[in-house]
């Protein structure tokens, strides 16, 4: 998609946007907290996903232009149970910790509807940084495991 932006006029493969409103940063947010077992002990084995509240953002396309912000990421806990999302864009997520390494389709939309009711709300702000700890949740079985 070819564009050119000029003052008070935005055009799209020869088409005028108007009342487009674009929002640029560099601010990005960051996650980060403790994993515990249900039992209350440190889980050591999770994998932390975030990802959007809003389903439309639950698809990316790959490749990524330079600079795309990603905003479906997990990452694997430290030893010491502790997990760090860095450069997430602002905006309202679902973060769960599962017992289980993740399939290789986790972004999969069928696959995050089936984690979402284990996960919890959170809302970034741009540059926040939040602490948020976590209990691990069984990872259901989905048609999409492999």
């Amino acid at each position: 998609m070819a564009g050119t932006i000029k003052p008070g006029l935005i055009t799209v493969d020869g088409s005028n946007l108007r009342d487009v409103e674009l929002i640029l940063t560099d601010r990005q947010a960051t996650v980060s907290g403790t994993v515990r077992r249900s039992t209350g002990g440190v889980d050591t084995e999770a994998t932390v996903v975030i990802f959007p509240a809003d389903r439309t953002f639950w698809y990316e396309f790959k490749p990524f232009p330079p600079g795309f912000p990603v905003r479906l990421r997990e990452v694997r806990v430290s030893q010491r149970g502790q997990y760090r999302l860095t450069d997430i864009p602002a905006g309202e997520y679902l973060l769960a910790a599962l017992n289980a390494t993740l399939p290789s389709s986790w972004k999969d939309p069928g696959f995050l509807t089936g984690i979402a009711s284990n996960a919890v709300r959170v809302q970034l702000t741009e540059g926040a940084s939040l602490a948020h700890d976590l209990k691990t949740a069984s990872a259901k079985r989905t048609r999409f495991d492999r």
